[in-house]
């Protein structure tokens, strides 16, 4: 990955023979982490971009445009045409869809798991954590949910049932692997 300042890179985007390159400048990185904040979105976006990008002719436009035709197929490039390009307007018009801003609305909850985790690690900062508790300690814990996050729409269903513990929950047993567990109390006086 190489990023470029003043809506320039420095080098050329696609595959050189040693893997893809993404080329991002400031303004399509910072719009493409902000949409694609799980680690898995972001890496399927990156794959999928990939894949597209290796057709014969590939794909022409900003970062941002291109993400907002990725979004806007349900996170797919077409799969009905080899050149894709996105003008400059494309960003701009997806999101303002109202759509896309109630998807946005939604997504809000989602993004508790993300909060737990910045908050332990700010509280570890601050030496409000448990007496005795190493960075080693809250490492393995932060790995373990960070592990734990998954696409945006899969988020928004487990914070959901997370902040409403009174609501319907089903849960189904995975491959034994470490879980995370929470246990939230006063600080003693």
């Amino acid at each position: 990955m190489a990023l470029g300042g003043k809506r320039e890179g420095s080098v050329s985007q696609g595959d050189f023979g040693k893997g893809f390159v993404h080329v991002f400048d400031e303004r399509s990185l910072d719009i493409v982490l902000g949409e694609l904040d799980t680690i898995t979105d972001f890496v399927q976006y990156l794959t999928d971009k990939e894949a597209f990008a290796g057709r014969p002719t590939g794909i022409v436009g900003a970062d941002e445009d291109v993400l907002a035709l990725y979004l806007g197929e349900n996170r797919t490039f077409p799969g009905h045409c080899d050149l894709l390009i996105a003008d400059d307007t494309c960003w701009a018009g997806f999101s303002q869809q109202a759509e896309y801003l109630a998807k946005k609305e939604a997504d809000q909850p989602s993004c508790a798991w993300d909060r737990i985790i910045e908050l332990l690690s700010q509280e570890f900062r601050e030496g409000y954590l448990q007496p005795g508790v190493t960075l080693g300690d809250l490492e393995q814990v932060v790995r373990v949910m960070a592990s734990e996050r998954t696409p945006r729409p899969t988020s928004r269903w487990r914070s959901c049932t997370f902040t409403n513990p009174s609501g319907p929950r089903k849960m189904r047993p995975g491959p034994p692997r470490p879980s995370a567990g929470l246990v939230i109390s006063p600080a003693p006086s």
